[in-house]
């Protein structure tokens, strides 16, 4: 069914929650049908095809812009797929695990759901609008939301748009079956809960097993052990559906002197990522992942930041293969800030929160949960603190904090929220030598950078900071270098993707400079790593992975001075 421009623009980027409630999410590549590859697309009247996972400005369909100003534009992604007899009978799942930054979606000419939460999976029942034969989906993206929370996605980077993430359908019995799983352990010991949804939930048992559990070893960066959790769900003496998930054993405690990890103090030697690549977009790759991964294990990163969303499930997967730790960022950046005050943004903000813990809660790569970057302090921050703890209380939380905000707070904090109550972990950016140490002496509980050393303002920071948090180990418990790559989109020195790149572009911050020479990294054939200025030039290593100096000194503080603790 054909949807117009014009009525799309409109449509609300509230998710449709399903009737018969929660559904978890089933990954196994035999059970799921993907619907990635080639759709039909139109926007402002043209038509022709777009790849998905993928992006609007990567693919020739829209112009790159940066920042938090992105022209409001929507798009409509249109696909066939064919009926699946195995689904007769069960409950059929559509999922969506990105879109940026809005949609709405339907099924057979029916809306099934929508949502604006960009960076947070979504799934939506399509079980009664199916038919037996051809069927088609259409989605609406649009650049914005209907109302202003979509700047919660937006932050010092490209603000480029579309399905970027995988879309896939499955499903699962419809008399009963698994709506949620959570693992945790205390060093060797384990417990999963089940939760079990459908008209029969209550007569369904549940089992769990653990496979390949002999001599139980803890997992760590240096030894990223996995094992089995098998759930299987039975219904009238019958085997209707099962579960398997890849955990790992590992106990996380906050105390006064700092952060423990299977009984062990740990000293995070951390990066910030921003999810970004200059051919992919946000469409990341599972080789462009562990491409990155394996180049900062080589130099003694032992923990990225998800700056500032929570990424791609796959990400996750590498993580606890390849062993490091993560600290999880639910999406409440900082271009959001204003919104978080407003009372009527307080079921947003718990939302998002859940919906991220929810997803990543049973990887053991994840050390912490971070609630936004670099908001402000108030009741709805409260809420999703409380929100986090009540989902997951097995891992601390921590809420990053300008430098000078962090400073004027710590002293007020009680007499304006009950926030020391809930954060484990207190986090600034950016903090001179004069501000660290002051920080010791006004908190009781271990302190972060979350981000330090800012490689575009010259990494001055980087060693004098690490060092004091060194000689400090009682209070201090690592920081994050901002940040790992430059945030560059690749394009032929002439056109971006269609568009002239020498021309002027409104971004938050004013316009960007006309001159060739300022845009970003000349390539010898002519192309050019665009990186809207100087403004995305902040990794320690170029749009191609080749290093800067920066990442040497990284290499020698991190391997070389800092050996593993």
């Amino acid at each position: 069914m054909a949807v117009s421009l014009s009525t799309v623009i409109a449509f609300s980027a509230v998710a449709v929650a399903a009737a018969d409630g929660a559904v978890y999410p089933v990954r196994y590549r035999a059970e799921v049908t993907s619907l990635n590859g080639m759709w039909a697309f139109e926007m402002d009247g043209k038509k022709g095809t777009i790849q998905v996972p993928g992006n609007w400005e990567t693919q020739g369909w829209k112009t790159p812009q940066y920042g938090c100003v992105v022209d409001d534009k929507t798009g409509i992604y249109r696909r066939k797929f064919q009926w699946n007899p195995l689904w007769k009978g069960r409950r059929v799942i559509l999922r969506f695990d990105g879109v940026l930054f809005s949609y709405e979606a339907k099924v057979n000419g029916k809306v099934v759901g929508g949502s604006g939460r960009a960076f947070n999976m979504s799934q939506f029942d399509i079980t009664d609008v199916l038919i037996e034969g051809e069927n088609e989906v259409e989605v609406a993206v649009r650049s914005r939301t209907k109302d202003d929370s979509w700047l919660f996605d937006t932050n010092d980077c490209w603000g480029i748009c579309g399905i970027f993430r995988d879309v896939e359908i499955f499903s699962v019995p419809s008399k009963a079956w698994i709506a949620d799983v959570a693992f945790t352990t205390k060093g060797r010991s384990w417990d999963a809960r089940v939760d079990v949804g459908g008209p029969r939930k209550s007569a369904a048992k549940v089992m769990t097993e653990l496979r390949g559990a002999g001599e139980i070893e803890l997992w760590t960066p240096q030894t990223p052990k996995l094992y089995d959790l098998v759930v299987t769900l039975e219904l009238d003496g019958e085997v209707i559906q099962k579960i398997v998930e890849h955990v790992g054993f590992r106990d996380i405690e906050t105390r006064r002197d700092g952060l423990y990890v299977n009984g062990v103090k740990i000293f995070i030697k951390g990066m910030n990522w921003n999810e970004i690549d200059p051919m992919e977009g946000r469409a990341l790759s599972f080789e462009t992942f562990y491409r990155n991964m394996a180049l900062m294990k080589s130099i003694g990163v032992n923990t990225i930041r998800t700056a500032h969303y929570p990424f791609s499930p796959r990400f996750y997967e590498i993580a606890d293969s390849m062993g490091f730790w993560v600290i999880d960022e639910v999406p409440l950046a900082s271009r959001g800030r204003d919104i978080l005050k407003r009372k009527e943004m307080r079921d947003e903000v718990i939302a998002r929160t859940a919906a991220t813990i929810r997803r990543d809660r049973n990887h053991p790569c994840v050390l912490l949960w971070s609630i936004g970057n670099e908001t402000w302090m108030t009741q709805n921050s409260v809420e999703a603190l409380k929100c986090a703890k009540s989902i997951d209380p097995t891992r601390p939380l921590v809420v990053p904090m300008i430098g000078a905000q962090m400073m004027e707070w710590l002293p007020e904090q009680e007499k304006h929220f009950d926030f020391g109550r809930y954060v484990d972990i207190y986090s600034g950016h950016y903090l001179s030598l004069e501000q660290m140490k002051k920080a010791e002496g006004l908190v009781d509980k271990p302190i972060m950078e979350t981000e330090f050393a800012h490689c575009l303002k010259g990494f001055g920071a980087f060693e004098p900071s690490l060092k004091l948090m060194r000689e400090h180990p009682d209070k201090w418990i690592g920081g994050c270098v901002w940040c790992w790559r430059d945030q560059a989109l690749l394009t032929d020195g002439t056109t971006f993707a269609g568009f002239d790149v020498r021309k002027k572009t409104p971004w938050s911050d004013g316009e960007r400079k006309g001159a060739k020479e300022d845009q970003g990294m000349w390539l010898p054939d002519g192309r050019l790593y665009d990186s809207w200025g100087a403004a995305a030039t902040d990794g320690i290593v170029y749009p191609d992975l080749s290093p800067k100096p920066a990442f040497f000194r990284v290499k020698k503080e991190y391997v070389e001075e800092g050996r593993a603790k």
